[in-house]
């Protein structure tokens, strides 16, 4: 999300999000809670994420950290991050979407040593998509442009996120979410 120019006169968003924008041609209408609807009704059972679970063998994992964003998301600085934690923490797995094979070599060269801890995963339908977050113990954002609508499917999923709070519109969404559910 970015202004839309002289073109347009308002934007609709929340004050948390929005707090630090700057060079927005629009006059901010605020929300009461969050600017982005939401419309995910159906939750995944428990047998949904136990049978995910299984299929990644994931069963006996201690903590499972993800982040299911898009791969573009990926920085240096922030894998470099991730790399670190699962350094710390050589019994986790880190899943990530893997949008195609070009992404899956990038992502495997890029955490080198720490590929083995990797779940690589393709996309997938909605539910399975829900299912995946709410089988983590924790999401992890990116950095610098953060999680937008996967930030309330992990809220929707009852999956705690952690992000970062920049000072730019597309990198303060996520904290938004947590802010809105009181975290």
């Amino acid at each position: 999300p970015g202004t839309c120019g002289p073109s347009t006169d308002y934007i609709i968003t929340d004050k948390y999000t929005f707090s630090h924008a700057i060079h927005f041609y629009e006059k901010p209408l605020f929300l009461p809670t969050f600017y982005l609807p939401y419309a995910n009704k159906v939750q995944p059972s428990q047998a949904e994420v136990d049978a995910f679970k299984q299929q990644y063998q994931l069963n006996d994992c201690p903590i499972i950290l993800g982040c299911l964003n898009a791969s573009y998301k990926l920085t240096f600085e922030v894998i470099s991050l991730w790399k670190d934690i699962l350094h710390q923490i050589p019994q986790a797995k880190l899943l990530l979407l893997a949008d195609s094979e070009s992404s899956i070599q990038q992502i495997t060269e890029q955490f080198g040593a720490y590929s083995a801890q990797l779940v690589l995963l393709p996309k997938g339908s909605i539910s399975m998509h829900l299912t995946r977050i709410k089988a983590l113990d924790l999401f992890i954002d990116t950095f610098p442009v953060c999680a937008h609508t996967v930030a309330l499917d992990a809220a929707f999923v009852g999956t705690p996120l952690i992000s970062l709070n920049g000072l730019t519109y597309i990198s303060r969404v996520a904290s938004s979410v947590n802010s809105w559910m009181e975290l």
